[in-house]
């Protein structure tokens, strides 16, 4: 079973990718981030598609989580810092749940 300690096994990674995107930020969004940002904007105009085009590239999870961000007009480093507590919290879920199994 995953103890206490366990549990903060992986902090030291949050604050690895935390350094990497701020010392290798760049301002410009490119490949899905474009995509995501552009669901995140459609969906606080209330709609995620265009009706006419109904390009659906991805689902409407991430996007839905980046409202807030787009909403409060924040800087594009935002996101990034988002996507690090996403990895942080795969890998800390992906632990727990192989801890059940492996001993």
């Amino acid at each position: 079973m995953a103890t206490m300690k366990n549990q903060f096994a992986f902090l030291p990674l949050l604050v690895f990718y935390i350094i990497v995107v701020v010392v290798f930020y760049s301002d410009k969004m490119v490949g899905d981030d474009i995509r995501h940002l552009i669901y995140a904007t459609n969906l606080t105009k209330g709609y995620y598609t265009d009706a006419l085009n109904p390009e659906i590239g991805n689902g409407p999870g991430y996007p839905l989580v980046m409202v807030p961000l787009v909403l409060m007009r924040a800087p594009y480093i935002m996101y990034h810092l988002l996507n690090a507590l996403f990895l942080y919290f795969a890998v800390s879920y992906f632990f727990k749940t192989m801890s059940l199994y492996v001993s």
